[in-house]
């Protein structure tokens, strides 16, 4: 690829990043709202339903037990690890003394931005706030590609050529629509959804009361029940 067309790849996977991570952090509190939601929802027609109170509930992703918010634009597990500085692409096994420069001026100029302290007086202070402890705990774990999408979102400059910025680039693109395809597929996004499918939120319901082994309840008296739900709030 000449450098021409490397560059322009470069600019329009860039902008193709901020703009998913920028959705990304809408859907993350819409995410943790619906989770709300769909617990006090889930709760109350179970117990109306006749089930004995349990503790279990499905989560976002449809895991049981699991009700912590939603906080990380990727999974906590995940550790990208040193970022070779000729190539840009991780390597294994870094300690903090393998930081390369431009990640530690990256992450300088993301603090200069979101430090607490600087923005007493802001309207952007909690996004900041929540941004500034991402962007920690991405630079303590070495997940550097977080950086970058944090970077791209702030709109601070990434000191990496095109050549090392496209395939992280494209990394974090692919990642990131994996981490929203998971949220938009879950059953408390679906149900909060379809909040007018009564349809589709008696198969949701299932769904969930089939993981704690209980019986399928009547449609109809579902129906009634949701409708009562619903007047309540």
């Amino acid at each position: 690829m000449d450098t021409t067309s490397l560059h322009q790849k470069s600019r329009r996977l860039q902008v193709e990043v901020k703009s998913i991570f920028l959705y990304h952090e809408d859907c993350a509190k819409l995410y943790t709202e619906y989770n709300q939601e769909w617990y006090q929802d889930y709760t109350f027609l179970k117990k109306a339903c006749g089930y004995v109170e349990g503790e279990k509930c499905l989560d976002l992703a449809g895991n049981v037990d699991q009700k912590h918010e939603w906080v990380s634009s990727k999974n906590e597990n995940t550790t990208y690890g040193h970022v070779n500085s000729e190539t840009g692409t991780p390597d294994a096994g870094f300690s903090r003394h393998d930081i390369p420069p431009w990640v530690k001026r990256l992450y300088k100029n993301i603090v200069l931005l979101t430090h607490p302290d600087r923005l007493r007086n802001s309207l952007h202070r909690l996004r900041f706030e929540k941004l500034f402890r991402q962007s920690a705990e991405a630079f303590e774990a070495g997940r550097y590609e977080d950086l970058i999408s944090i970077a791209l979102g702030l709109g601070v400059t990434i000191e990496l050529n095109d050549a090392q910025l496209v395939p992280i680039l494209a990394r974090i693109l692919q990642s990131t629509k994996g981490e929203l395809k998971k949220i938009e597929n879950s059953i408390a996004w679906l149900w909060c959804e379809n909040c007018e499918d009564s349809e589709v939120r008696y198969s949701l319901f299932l769904r969930a009361i089939a993981v704690e082994g209980l019986s399928p309840p009547d449609a109809a008296r579902f129906k009634e029940l949701l409708t009562v739900r619903e007047t309540q709030k």
